[in-house]
């Protein structure tokens, strides 16, 4: 059976479900809180009031130690989130020795490529192939 919900900050009315009976809410059209009266035996709504959709309703967090289901109980603090920390920045010393392990490393590179490189180039030249028409040239440029 629904609930009659009339809000008193603007006069807007409508029906909610009876498991929301007894609850506070937000007024869908003003945004102000209100409470919900609970249901009694003989209580059936007024079937005059406009209906609405349940989804537009928010819950209202009740005040600072006051507890909706009337409970003693205290409410529950909120969870604090942890804040992701910074990295701290580096020291001039770490910084000093990143550049000198990067100019070695060049340096070592630099040094295998020119005492590699001539050898490389060596293999990959052509070998002039002596011709049996060459050698005679060759022998009487001897004599």
């Amino acid at each position: 059976m629904p609930v009659p919900f009339a809000c008193k900050g603007c006069g807007f009315k409508t029906n909610v479900k009876d498991t929301m009976a007894g609850k506070k809410i937000k007024c869908p059209k003003c945004g102000a809180p209100g409470a919900i009266p609970a249901l009694n035996a003989g209580d059936d709504g007024d079937d005059d009031i406009m209906k609405l959709d349940l989804g537009s309703f928010q819950d209202v967090e009740p005040a600072e130690g006051e507890n909706i289901d009337g409970s003693s109980a205290a409410p529950k603090a909120p969870k604090k989130k942890k804040k992701k920390s910074a990295a701290a920045p580096l020291s001039s010393g770490v910084k000093g020795a990143a550049v000198l392990f990067s100019l070695l490393s060049v340096a070592v590179i630099a040094l295998l490529v020119m005492t590699a490189l001539p050898e490389i180039l060596a293999k990959m030249e052509p070998k002039e192939e002596s011709t049996p028409a060459a050698k005679p040239a060759a022998e009487n440029s001897k004599q």
